[in-house]
């Protein structure tokens, strides 16, 4: 048996593969219940639509019949997800009626009717005498890639706006499918045959829908309760994702500069083509867009931050054995990479003031003692959590005075307190976000989390400062009592010597 290694081929075979690979994930958290089960029978009917169509490349060993009834199985699949969905997230749940287009009940006679005129394909062509074999089977499809559009189309517009965040990725993951089928298959019926190449793309197509179907589950308890996607995954996923198609628009405007500037194309689409890298390297080492990503998908997720990652880098960040990173310093930047702050300060308590004792990417100019009675102070005392500076500023009355350093620092964004127990030990001051960001109940609740450590982390430090130096006081006393003793002794001795003289 010959393999070709076609562009067909290779699409579907990545598809194919892919598509397994989820299914293995998914199979390892896998639990038994029935919300589960959806997302279960669309991977795997895609698993094996995608294997049919890679075997369909091998010599033509599968009739056309065997792929049909594969495409018709994975609309179908498609059909029962989007209707299993639409009935989980609207307020007087969405059941059609039986009379009605979109019904399950017509769509499954449709299926049923398309099947049986699968099976006597041959005898209908022969009837009717048409010139293409395969016409039924692609007018199947393009019926069948409408009534998934409309599908989309419903479960979206029935869905209150609320709850639309939910179904956004799994509404563009099935509208791609639908839509590109569509295309193929309108042209197919257009031109009495199916074009290869597009044809081929539709693996690809499938392929380019995996990260959005997996943050479409992600954010779908009821569709993959049991799956857990990394971050890291899904955002290498979708950066990966980006960059392949930043360079597929910037290959196409380099052909269209190379055809249409006559003998400099060639000139011009090489200068575009490495200003084009240039500019993604660039892009792929700026924070600001890191940033702007991550804090995009963490929208997708039921929880802001993934926080087994956020306490492993809290942890290796306070822990890391650098002599020229002090504590202080360590501690800083571990606060601030949680919330991406493009600097910060510390402040700890000595006697009755605070005293400002490290930065991190800014130098505080003022950095003269808090008192104990200053405003800052007060409103630490009062607020007993972590606040920004508008809320410092609004708290002022319109007598006090605004030259506090806090408020002089156009950059100053947030003050977090570090408490032992019901005291003070001092506060931390961080410097705006490189990206906007309006904190919610999950930052408060972790920033907060984390400031108990960091101050736990301090006082054990100074603890053992201040326990090192007793130590030493204690050696240096011993030593001197030991000094004082031998003095003594020969005092003694100098003293009977002087008498016996």
């Amino acid at each position: 048996m010959e393999i070709n290694l076609s562009i067909g081929f290779i699409s579907y075979l990545a598809s194919g593969l892919l598509f397994l690979l989820l299914l293995i994930i998914y199979f390892i958290g896998f639990q038994r219940g029935q919300s589960g089960r959806v997302f279960l029978l669309l991977i795997s009917a895609t698993a094996i639509w995608s294997g049919l169509l890679t075997l369909s490349q091998i010599g033509g060993s599968i009739a056309f019949e065997m792929i049909a009834v594969a495409e018709l199985l994975r609309y179908f699949t498609w059909f029962y997800v989007l209707q299993s969905v639409s009935g989980r997230y609207i307020e007087s749940p969405y059941k059609l009626s039986e009379f009605d287009f979109l019904s399950p009940l017509v769509i499954t006679f449709l299926f049923l009717v398309a099947l049986v005129s699968l099976g006597v394909n041959d005898q209908i062509v022969d009837y009717f005498q048409l010139n293409t074999p395969v016409v039924l089977e692609i007018t199947w499809m393009f019926v069948f890639s409408i009534i998934g559009l409309m599908l989309v189309e419903q479960l979206y517009r029935n869905t209150p706006k609320t709850n639309q965040w939910r179904i956004n990725y799994l509404c563009i993951s099935a509208g791609a499918i639908f839509i590109y089928d569509f295309f193929v298959f309108s042209n197919a019926l257009l031109t009495l045959s199916i074009d290869y190449e597009f044809w081929s793309a539709r693996g690809i197509v499938n392929v380019l829908i995996i990260p959005v179907l997996v943050v479409a589950s992600v954010r779908n308890p009821a569709l993959a309760p049991n799956l857990h996607i990394s971050r890291q995954f899904v955002f290498h996923s979708t950066t990966l994702l980006g960059a392949g198609i930043y360079l597929l628009l910037m290959s196409l405007a380099g052909f269209y500069i190379k055809e249409s500037s006559g003998e400099w194309g060639k000139l011009l689409q090489a200068s575009f083509l490495f200003a084009a890298l240039l500019l993604l390297s660039v892009l792929f080492f700026s924070s600001s867009i890191q940033a702007r990503v991550k804090r995009y998908l963490s929208y997708s997720f039921r929880n802001k931050y993934d926080y087994r990652n956020e306490w492993n880098r809290f942890s290796r960040t306070l822990l890391m054995l650098d002599p020229e990173v002090s504590l202080y310093v360590r501690a800083l930047i571990a606060i601030s990479q949680i919330v991406n702050s493009s600097g910060a300060s510390l402040w700890l308590k000595d006697n009755h003031q605070y005293v400002y004792r490290a930065f991190w990417k800014i130098k505080v100019e003022e950095d003269e003692p808090e008192r104990e009675s200053s405003e800052l102070i007060r409103m630490i005392h009062e607020k007993r959590t972590l606040f920004t500076r508008q809320e410092f500023m609004e708290s002022l009355d319109e007598s006090a005075n605004n030259q506090h350093w806090f408020l002089q620092n156009k950059n100053s964004w947030l003050i977090i307190p570090l408490w032992l127990n019901e005291e003070l030990f001092g506060f931390i001051h961080l410097n705006s976000p490189i990206i906007d960001t309006q904190l919610d109940i999950e930052d408060l609740d972790l920033l907060n989390t984390v400031a108990h450590h960091v101050a736990l982390s301090l006082f054990l430090k100074q603890a053992d400062t201040e326990l090192q130096q007793a130590q030493r006081f204690r050696d240096i006393n011993q030593m001197t009592a030991f000094l004082v003793h031998d003095l003594k002794t020969v005092l003694s001795q100098l003293s009977l010597l002087v008498e016996n003289a």
